[in-house]
């Protein structure tokens, strides 16, 4: 290491159109070669970074420019050619005497691995976890800054990440099967190689120079390095650079300790992933103490019977009946026989299916909903799971075959699934929220056999909301200031594709609004937008259709305010909120301007926010509930929260296993005037409101619904979500316009004019 400083230069390449990274490294190649280069001292006593840096022992004279004639690799310099000129000018004097100490210490102690934003992880910290599929779970922490009242506090948080496990690639990639399973390896192999490709090495040959013919790979290891290979249809993997391609056998191959999984987890290794992180965390006795208050529980409505609220703010059902109760006319309900030994049901004539159906039905009775007409019952035998067809699409063409005839003569089906075949359950939900129309609920057969009450009235919950109901309402009180003025409530959100998606896979957007003054049902508008583009583009549009919607339920009426819950913004996108999706909104009013009147609603948007690292702890065993947490209805405003503008963190719930997280409300816009005191208790109030659960939720119902209506739109799009295109093939070379004009193909219209009025999406 030099005793002495460095200086480091800024190099500009002009013109500069057109220069990638590629073409800036070949023009430093060119550059090395001119006489100028060595003119000026650089051969062999400069480093640079092929881009726009330069380090010199020396200071330069200055200007300094290099002029060159453009060519490509293996190409010579010709009249006419591109000339591309480097100006050189001094930036800073680099000391070295850190850098120094820096490599001179020991590094004996540190094993950490940084990944994300802020977090570290350590293997030594706790013995990681397996969580299948040659992943492990480490543990670890996040650490971020916030500006506080008076002062700056540091948040830190235990975390855990999925890693690698140390072990031979070919080990990691066997239980992937072979073949169609290609995706599935790319995605487990994403960041350690390039990919995995079509060829197992048996079946890619390549000229081989040493023996003056074409051979296999397997050939070719065998006969150069006699090595017989173990697992010959694996397939092989790209390790090459750029665009050169270098094809290994997976077998000689190891996975290098310390190295982060960047990929979707399965839902196998999610669970064990949750499992992982709600246990063996010790908190500090040093936390920073704020100021927090519990807010009283809403009263709960039923058309009968008042049910307890407890400590957990969860109740049930029992001697209650819904608030406003839909009509289940004819049912069909649907057995889905996949082939398996252990099949809960023999099909649609099996004498337990009728009794299982018929007590779902009395259930449904006993809550209110009005019950008529018999249920159909129709079956579809599934063809075998084929590794060819790794979405299922023949098994969604039998199920396609078998409902077709029945269309119109059953409000809703019933779908008896086999077990959790993801594939199958999104098919279904594609193929009839968007292509015939039909209202589905599905049950899985091993759960509903049990002929289990509660599992019963969980599922009458969904499908009295599904048909219209409204399953519970705030009393009086809780809804004081919803029912003082027609008032619109409106949930937002965009989820975007994740690891292994076609490149080019759009987003999805997903706007929910009320249309009664209980403001329990929440019909969707969905749309496809922009791929990973977080602001939603057909904002007005889709506002529009709610407002209409709005209109017809409430005899030609306009809501006079409108209370936006806006989730999946991070703090860095909340002016981007106010300077695109505000406008947005306020054009969507407009458009029910008339001669006599303007329409301008009174608007208020929040944003709610579940990805954060603050937790709370009582500090008072009277504040705490049995397992530690705060007791549901915690709400801090102050201490961490914002200087200088409306936020507060509201956990409206009861924990379930481990800490639980408040959700973080941010206003960004408020012309209702809230006090905290009137936004934060309907905020709590609305957490009761969510259709499918006798409980308080995490994130208000309007934006929980965004959620969750956000996630079914990802059925439809399934094929591109999972890596296929085109002809099901991995599409990396597909251009982003080619993948979108597919996805408007598969999404078709969106959801069916038959349930776009419905809150099909619970």
């Amino acid at each position: 290491m030099p005793e002495r400083p460095l200086y480091e230069y800024e190099v500009q390449i002009t013109p500069n159109t057109g220069t990638s990274r590629r073409m800036k490294r070949r023009i430093f190649q060119l550059a090395e070669k001119t006489d100028a280069w060595r003119g000026a001292g650089f051969s062999g006593t400069v480093a640079h970074d092929n881009s726009s840096r330069l380090l010199a022992p020396l200071k330069l004279e200055e200007p300094l420019t290099i002029t060159l004639q453009y060519y490509e690799d293996g190409g010579t310099p010709a009249s006419g050619r591109k000339v591309y000129t480097l100006t050189v000018t001094f930036t800073k004097q680099v000391d070295t005497i850190c850098l120094a100490n820096y490599t001179q210490a020991s590094t004996s102690g540190r094993t950490g691995v940084g990944f994300g934003r802020n977090k570290y992880f350590f293997r030594a910290a706790k013995m990681p976890s397996d969580l299948g599929g040659g992943l492990e779970a480490w543990t670890g922490y996040s650490a971020s800054a916030r500006l506080a009242h008076k002062q700056v506090m540091v948040n830190i948080n235990v975390c855990t990440a999925a890693f690698y496990a140390t072990q031979n690639l070919a080990q990691a990639m066997i239980p992937f099967g072979v073949g169609s399973s290609r995706p599935r390896m790319n995605e487990f192999c994403r960041g350690t190689i390039k990919e995995v490709s079509k060829f197992n090495a048996t079946q890619y040959k390549f000229m081989a120079e040493e023996f003056g013919e074409a051979v296999t790979v397997y050939q070719f290891f065998q006969k150069k390095h006699r090595i017989t290979l173990k697992h010959p249809h694996l397939l092989l993997v790209d390790v090459g650079a750029n665009q050169k391609k270098v094809l290994l056998p997976p077998e000689l191959c190891e996975i290098l300790p310390d190295q982060p999984f960047r990929g979707k987890l399965t839902d196998e290794q999610t669970t064990a992933m949750i499992g992982v992180a709600s246990f063996g965390i010790k908190i500090g006795s040093e936390m920073a103490v704020v100021p927090g208050r519990i807010l009283p529980r809403p009263g709960i409505k039923y058309r009968q019977g008042s049910p307890f609220i407890n400590e957990k703010a969860s109740w049930n059902l029992k001697d209650v009946k819904f608030a406003s109760s839909s009509t289940l006319k004819t049912m069909a309900v649907l057995i889905i026989l996949d082939g398996k030994s252990d099949d809960q049901f023999s099909g649609r004539n099996d004498q337990t299916l009728h009794r299982v159906v018929t007590g779902f039905r009395e259930t449904c009775g006993d809550s209110g909903m009005t019950v008529t007409g018999a249920p159909i019952y129709l079956q579809a035998i599934l063809p075998p799971k084929d590794k060819s067809d790794p979405l299922r699409e023949a098994a969604i063409r039998t199920i396609h075959d078998t409902l077709r005839p029945y269309i119109g003569k059953f409000s809703i089906v019933m779908v008896v699934l086999a077990d959790r075949d993801k594939a199958v359950y999104d098919g279904i939900k594609h193929l009839c929220d968007v292509e015939l129309g039909i209202g589905t609920i599905c049950v899985q057969s091993s759960k509903i056999k049990k002929q289990n009450i509660q599992y019963y009235a969980n599922v009458a919950l969904k499908l009295n909301a599904k048909l219209g109901g409204i399953n519970h309402k705030l009393d009086d009180g809780a809804s004081k200031w919803l029912n003082d003025l027609p008032t619109m409530v409106v949930g937002m959100d965009v989820t975007h594709p994740g690891p292994g998606s076609v490149k080019g896979t759009p987003s999805i957007a997903a706007v929910v609004a009320s249309v009664d003054n209980q403001c329990a049902q929440y019909p969707c508008a969905l749309e496809i937008q922009k791929s990973r583009e977080e602001m939603i583009l057909d904002l007005e549009k889709m506002m529009i259709g709610r407002l209409k919607l709005y209109k017809a339920h409430n005899k030609e009426r306009l809501p006079e305010r409108v209370v936006v819950y806006r989730d999946g913004v991070s703090e860095g996108q909340f002016k981007l909120v106010r300077e695109k999706e505000l406008p947005k909104i306020l054009g969507a009013f407009k458009k029910f301007d008339s001669p006599r009147k303007r329409y301008r609603p009174k608007l208020t948007i929040v944003i709610c926010g579940k990805r954060h690292h603050t937790r709370f702890y009582a500090t008072e065993e009277s504040s705490a509930a049995q397992d530690g947490n705060p007791l549901a209805g915690t709400v801090v405003d102050r201490g961490v929260t914002s200087v200088y503008h409306f936020d507060f963190f509201l956990q409206a719930h009861g924990g379930l296993k481990g800490t639980t997280r408040p959700t973080h409300y941010y206003v960004v816009h408020d012309e209702n005037s809230f006090d905290a005191d009137t936004l934060q208790g309907l905020t709590h109030s609305l957490s009761y409101m969510f259709a499918r659960a006798t409980k308080a939720v995490s994130l208000v119902s309007p934006a929980y619904y965004a959620d969750i209506a956000c996630e079914r739109g990802r059925c439809y799009l399934r094929k591109l979500l999972q890596g296929y295109a085109g002809d099901g093939t991995t599409a990396s070379s597909r251009s982003e316009d080619d993948v979108m004009k597919e996805a408007r193909n598969i999404w078709r219209n969106g959801v069916h004019k038959n349930l776009e009025d419905t809150m099909f999406y619970l």
